[in-house]
Order: structure tokens, then sequence, then C-alpha cells
């Protein structure tokens, strides 16, 4: 499908729009298997495919691969497919994945643990695709993972380093960053070099990796206003060496804000432009790249929840009498006519807030803003632990947010799974945690209801003038597909069967339940096999032992009655009366008895000890028959077994 149009500059050069595929041969080289799956900016504010339709980005960030953690936060919790799965079923059809370049230029092994805590990063049970990888690999496995279930991939340029030490209020980052998208170590040359590496490692040829951002909030640049530090020639440079490396991929650029030097025409500091918002220089200067299709404008806003924690720097406008109201012409006047003016889409590649309180009229506001505009987001974030904006998922990592979901499902997406073949169909919400056997369980936290079609428009106080949005309808956002539970975590597998002719023992369950119940984390399936060898075992030696104490009683029990018996008959008494029965059953019970007292434990061990035999006692009776008291080996209910073994002595 053919489709063309025009731009016209500030310097009355114009760029022309001819929507092609990208060179299959070029792509080949990368190690592509399959058709390209490429979007177009084809100059009506869209984007689309190369058959013409229409794609709106519904995405969300989700943070920890571009710091010191180098993995992306909750893997020690879920799997990726959960994840990603939760998200596809919520409608997100895109993920910002970030990175640092000093990680990509080292490419170091991906960490098992955080440096910083010594916690886990990932559980490789839940997650082995990710065990053994380096950080390029990692980031090519979770691109890979996101896929499968229809999630395009945004591969965003966080940082340069990995850590910016300094004594701000986030001292990982930005720390004493300066804003630039380069310093003294990290020349252009160097960033260059680092996307031409992740185009040739597979991220260039994986489908679902649309689309680059170049620098994550450049605040410390200007724009429009020449010299070394203007982002917008940098961003050109860099873009068009990017489409050199990848030629299928989008080009992301943020715009810049204060403190620094600002955009050309922008109201100052006195106009309360956050890090990444200011676009205002693409009035009298647009990004212009070898491939105009390939611009995408991608500022950054936050509402209240940003600055709750740091309330000195509350814009006033967020206090007003007609908040929110007022948002529209602040967004308006920020970033959002470059649409309208350029023709190229803008996607906002961060924006969040706890939609609580104060914050929730604003970012019910916002939705509103970008069904209209018909602008596309990437929600910060899918992390519960984001102090400020907090996320998707509530702080165990696996229930939803269902209030803040419920707004943002009024928002429009595509299906991806629709537009690509090799898409699995698989969408589902995480379950709910499992309760506790006692109380009874709790009722599962219900799943985000599906989109309702936008709502219609209430009257409201009259807004400033607008850009047109444009031509084509606006979309409804289609229901998620239905979800089907998933179990909690897997069964542990089935006990080993006893050897032939012993009785199976039962482990007690009292106390496994009891050690379970302690555990946490992610090896708790395994300690729970290892107890229950070992209770088998300890099963299979008490059934042997009881079988030699039993043959040995009843060998003491024949001696003492064939004594009992010389003794009566020289005395006269009658022969097998069963009248030496109560006392062959005493000597007996003395006899074992005088056996263990040589073995006893001291009263420390056995009080540490006796919870564990009196909990055998409930699952060893039902395992192993009472034997007669005259073997003189039960208490009183007939379960607790004692164990010799040279000098140790247990309760089983």
């Amino acid at each position: 499908m053919s489709m063309k149009s025009q731009l016209k500059a500030a310097d009355g050069s114009s760029h022309a729009y001819h929507q092609t595929t990208t060179n299959a041969s070029v792509l080949r080289g990368r190690g592509l298997k399959e058709a390209p799956f490429e979007l177009f900016a084809p100059g009506d504010g869209t984007l689309r495919t190369s058959a013409g339709d229409l794609v709106v980005i519904k995405g969300f960030n989700w943070f920890g691969t571009e710091g010191q953690h180098a993995m992306l936060y909750g893997l020690e919790e879920r799997s990726l497919d959960e994840y990603f799965a939760f998200a596809a079923s919520n409608g997100f059809n895109a993920m910002r994945l970030l990175f640092n370049q000093e990680n990509v230029e080292r490419d170091p092994p991906t960490p098992m643990n955080d440096p910083r805590d010594g916690k886990i990063t990932f559980d490789w049970r839940k997650s082995p695709e990710l065990r053994g990888t380096t950080y390029i690999k990692m980031l090519q496995v979770v691109s890979s993972k996101a896929a499968e279930h229809g999630i395009l991939i945004l591969l965003a340029c966080h940082r340069l380093r990995m850590q910016y030490p300094g004594q701000s209020l986030h001292a990982e980052w930005p720390g004493d960053w300066d804003g630039l998208w380069f310093d003294n170590y990290w020349t252009e040359n160097r960033i260059i070099g680092n996307w031409q590496k992740l185009a040739e490692r597979g991220l260039c040829a994986a489908w679902n990796v649309v689309a680059v951002d170049l620098m994550n909030e450049p605040h410390g640049a200007g724009w429009g206003r020449g010299g070394r530090k203007d982002w917008r020639l940098g961003a050109q440079r860099l873009g068009n060496a990017v489409l050199k490396a990848c030629p299928r991929w989008l080009i992301f650029v943020n715009g810049v804000g204060y403190p620094g030097i600002g955009a050309e025409g922008d109201a100052g500091p006195s106009g309360i432009y956050q890090w990444g918002e200011d676009l205002v220089g693409v009035h009298t200067a647009p990004i212009l790249l070898d491939n105009q299709q390939k611009v995408v404008y991608s500022p950054h806003v936050y509402g209240p929840a940003l600055f709750a924690i740091i309330p000195q720097y509350m814009p006033p406008f967020f206090n007003v009498r007609q908040f929110p109201d007022n948002m529209e012409a602040i967004w308006d006047n920020h970033f959002g006519f470059a649409q309208a003016q350029t023709g190229q889409p803008v996607i906002l590649g961060e924006t969040g807030g706890t939609a609580k309180g104060h914050d929730e009229k604003w970012v019910r506001a916002l939705v509103d803003y970008l069904k209209k505009r018909r602008i596309g987001l990437f929600w910060y974030c899918l992390n519960p632990n984001s102090d400020d904006t907090k996320g998707l998922l509530q702080d165990d990592w696996r229930t939803p947010e269902t209030a803040k979901l419920k707004i943002l499902s009024q928002l429009p997406t595509t299906n991806i799974s629709k537009l690509h073949p090799n898409v699995a169909s698989a969408t589902f919400l995480f379950p709910s945690p499992s309760p506790p056997p006692s109380p009874p369980p709790s009722k599962p936290s219900p799943p985000p209801p599906p989109f309702p079609p936008p709502p219609s428009p209430s009257p409201s106080s009259p807004r400033p003038p607008a850009p047109p949005p444009p031509s084509d309808p606006p979309l409804k956002p289609s229901p998620p597909p239905p979800s089907p539970p998933l179990p909690s975590s897997p069964p542990p597998p089935p006990p080993q069967p006893p050897p032939p002719n012993m009785p199976p023992p039962s482990p007690p369950p009292g106390f496994f339940h009891s050690v379970i119940s302690d555990l946490s984390g992610p090896y708790s399936s395994e300690v729970f096999v290892s107890v229950s060898l070992v209770g088998l075992i300890a099963g299979a030696v008490a059934v042997a032992l009881q079988h030699r104490r039993r043959g040995m009683a009843e060998a003491q029990h024949k001696a003492l009655k064939r004594k009992g018996g010389r003794k009566r008959r020289k005395a006269g008494a009658p022969r097998d009366t069963g009248e030496c029965q109560p006392l062959a059953d005493a000597a007996a019970a003395a006899s074992v008895a005088g056996d263990d007292e040589g073995q006893s434990e001291p009263s420390d061990v056995r009080s540490e000890r006796a919870p564990r035999a009196a909990s055998n006692r409930v699952g060893r009776a039902k395992a192993v028959p009472r034997l007669p008291s005259a073997e003189g080996m039960d208490d009183d209910d007939g379960s607790a077994i004692s164990l010799q073994n040279g000098n140790d002595h247990w309760n089983v």
C-alpha cells in the first residue's frame, strides 16, 4: 500500500515519505528467519504496518535491567511468561525495555544475586531461559518471551553508566548525571558502536523489536539552539546511524527539560517542563532523518504522584481551582502540537502515577486527552517497587491494581496477535495467592474488567482550541480473551515406592506441614522433596528395627516362659495354664527399658525434638500396626519408636 505526504521544515526543504519495507537481504544477514514485522509513520500522525494496518501503542515500562540489579525486578517471584501474559490480558501490546551503555559494551554474565544486598535477581526454576546468559543475551531472551505473547519491544537507552554516584534522592540514578547523552568516555562514536552491536547480536532480527529510544530524558541539553549540546542535532546523528545498523527500527526521540539549556521558543524554567517533556523546539527545528517514516516524538510527563515525596518541586498548576481541566492546554503547548504540525506520531515514553486521590484526577484527564489526540503511551510502570508511581501490580507481585487498570482499559490498543502469525495465543491473568489451609481461604482478587467502550464526553467548561485529530475514526478497545488461571506453583513429585516386602510408611503430615509452612523462597519445593525422602528412609529403618526387636522380645518371652515353667513344675504348679503371662510381660518390658536407659539423651536435646516426635505419632500409627505390649517398644498410644544406632538416638 503506497502512502506519500510531504513535511516542510523551517528552512523550506521537504522530506517525502515513501513507505518501503526494509531490504530482506539486510535482515537475513542479521539472522532473521521469518517475514519482517515493520512499522512506519506515514505522515498522518499514526503508526501503520507495511500492509497499512493501524497500530496503536499501549505499552508499559518494566525497570531493573538499566541499573546495578541488571535484571527485571520481580523475577524472583514469578516467571517472564506470567508477567507478559498478565500484561497482554490487560490490553498492553508493547514494553519499553531499558538498558545502559556500560553493560552493553562489557556484556557481563547475568548476575544471580544483586551486588548491593545479595538478594537473588531471578529464580532460574521459574525462568530457566535466563540461566547462563550475558547482558545482551538476556535482552534477547526477554524480547523473545515478549514476542510469544504478542508484545512489541521498544529498546531504550536509559543510562550511559550502570550507576551515577551522588547525593540525590535517587542516588543510583540520576545521581550526578549532567543530563546529556554523551560524556568524556561515552562519545557519540562509542555509543553508535553499541547500537550496531545490539543490532548485530540478534535484536534487529527479532520481529517484535520494532523501535529504539535514543536517550532517556536528556534534560541538560538544548533543542534548536545549536552547539555541541543541541539534542536535536545529536538525535539526528544517532538516529541515522542506528537506521544504517537496522533500517526497520523506529527512532523514538525524547524532549528536553530544565535545569538545562531548554528548547528554542519555550518559556524557560518558568514554563515548568518535566525532564523529557519539552518539545517546543519542534515548532522551528523538527527532527529530520534520512527516513522520515521512522521518526516518533516521545515526551515524558507525570502527575502529582511523582512530586508527593518532593513537594517542594510540585508544579503549581496541579493545585489550581481549574485542575485538571487546565492540563489539556498545558499538554498541547509542551508536546501535543507536534503530532498535527509535523505529521509524526507522538507516543509518551513514560507516564504514570498511583491513580489515587489527587493523582486520580490527573490520570483520568490524561487518558481522556490521549484518546482524543490518539496518542499512545508506555505506562510507568509494571513494578510495584517504584517509590513514587507504584505499579500495575501490588507489592506481592501478583495482585493486580484493579482500579488503575480499569482506568487504563479505556485506552485503545491494537492486538498484535492478529497482525503477526507467530504470536502465541496464551493470555491470562495471575492466579491469586494460594490461601493457607487454616483459616478458610479468602476470595481471590478479581481480574480487571473487560475493556468498556470509551464513555461519551460529559459537559465541562470550555477548553482552549487544540490541534485537530487525524482523520481516521476513533478506535474502540477490544476486550481481552478469557484467561485460564495458573497454579501458584507446580506440585511436588510423588515419593519413591518403598522396597518390596515392607509396609509403605507414610510421611508424618504434622511435621512436614510445620516445616514447609516456615519455608519461603524459590527452593521450598526442593526442601520438601528432601525432607520427604528423609522421612521415608527413617520409616524404613524403624520398621526393620521393629521386626528385629519383635523377634528378640519373642525369644526373651519364650526363654522366660520355659524358665518359669521349670520352676513351677518343681513346685507342683500346673503346666501351660497361662498364669505366667503377666510376669513375662513385665520382665520383657523391663528388659527393653533397661536397654534404652544407657542411651538416653540430655534433657535439652529431648525437649527440642519433642514436637517432632509428637507430630510423628499421628502419621506413624497409620503406617505401622501396634505391636503387643509384651514387646515393650511402644508408648501408650503405640506410635513412638526409639531408633538406636551407635551413639545416636532419635525419636521418629
